[in-house]
């Protein structure tokens, strides 16, 4: 997958802008503010359309305008043409609107966008997925599998319809009307289905991982254990909301049996997700689906005599990074931001 084109119209800092893209590594650079983690965020959009930094869409839009336009034009099996549009509520409408394009029709789902487009991200804010809640380990690991296997994405979605209905009657004290059991039937199953994928793509990721890790910690032994959630139907009697299933799951990461985020200093938390990063993106590479990587802030992240072992992974795919300051020493391809998404 390349990206060739890629058009913006009223996005962040961005009132109309288009920029055109090769193949290779990409460095873009320029001052705080020029728009370079902007740029970034509507590439990964056009794959899975939400901002990668947990921004809302209404916080998305220029300032002053009532929505944005993404669009652009990616290598894959041919050339594919996406567009994604959202629209602010106005005139008394309360709802805001996404609609997404791909090749001039409207798609029915994110699985086909995620077919077309598979963009994976590494942000400064992914390091809450080890030092935050469980369900930012969650998400982060979903995002990877849906767009590693795009008919995961529906497995998704069903399961979190159901698991909202059922929440709304067990809030309502309804628990074991019969309405409420066929919800509880349907999570059963769902559940058990997205285990069973987690499980499978795991197993097949751990291995990638664990070599990445030797290339930052070889000295120290790091596991990954996932731990399902089991069924406890009864509890919920009394929690008045579901307490078990697939969005309960926890990706346990352990040294010597405690926590990493007990063990591991602020740096080496960094170095653990980049590493995690870099094997889903040898997963893809192994399966034969080339995705285009964004990276923000890489070089605060890592030393610089660290840098070309990373860049190293990177070889062959169409890569986004960002920095303050251009790399002279590097054989990169450039594109300078000199402030409200100007290019130099």
């Amino acid at each position: 997958m390349k990206l060739k084109v890629l058009r913006l119209a009223q996005f962040r800092g961005f009132r109309e802008a288009r920029f055109d893209f090769s193949d290779g590594i990409w460095l873009i650079h320029g001052p705080n503010g020029a728009g370079k983690t902007s740029l970034l965020e509507a590439i990964a959009y056009l794959s899975l359309p939400r901002s990668f930094r947990g921004v809302p869409d209404a916080l998305l839009v220029h300032r002053g305008a009532q929505g944005f336009t993404l669009s652009g034009t990616v290598e894959n099996r041919g050339v594919q043409n996406l567009k994604i549009q959202f629209t602010l509520s106005r005139n008394g409408e309360t709802r805001q609107a996404k609609r997404v394009w791909i090749n001039d029709k409207r798609a029915r789902s994110m699985k086909e966008l995620f077919e077309r487009f598979a963009v994976l991200s590494f942000t400064p804010e992914d390091l809450a997925v080890l030092t935050g809640e469980r369900e930012h380990r969650r998400r982060f690991m979903d995002r990877m599998m849906a767009l590693l296997e795009p008919e995961y994405y529906p497995y998704l979605t069903g399961y979190y319809r159901a698991l909202k209905q059922r929440n709304a009657l067990l809030r309502q004290n309804r628990f074991d009307a019969t309405e409420e059991r066929v919800f509880r039937e349907e999570l059963l199953r769902r559940s058990e289905a997205i285990q069973q994928v987690r499980r499978r793509l795991l197993a097949a990721w751990e291995g990638h991982w664990h070599t990445r890790l030797k290339m930052f910690f070889p000295h120290l032994s790091i596991q990954m254990r996932y731990e399902p959630a089991s069924p406890t139907p009864e509890r919920d009697r009394f929690a008045r909301t579901t307490t078990w299933g697939a969005h309960r799951d926890h990706y346990a990461f352990l040294v010597e049996d405690r926590e990493v985020g007990t063990f591991l200093s602020h740096s080496e938390l960094k170095l653990l997700l980049l590493s995690m990063f870099l094997a889903w993106v040898d997963l893809f590479r192994e399966r034969g689906r080339v995705p285009v990587l964004v990276v923000d802030e890489l070089l605060n992240t890592l030393s610089g005599d660290r840098l070309p072992g990373v860049l190293s992974a990177f070889e062959g795919l169409q890569c986004f990074f960002t920095h303050h300051q251009d790399l002279p020493g590097f054989a990169l391809k450039r594109l300078a931001l000199q402030g409200a998404g100007v290019a130099g």
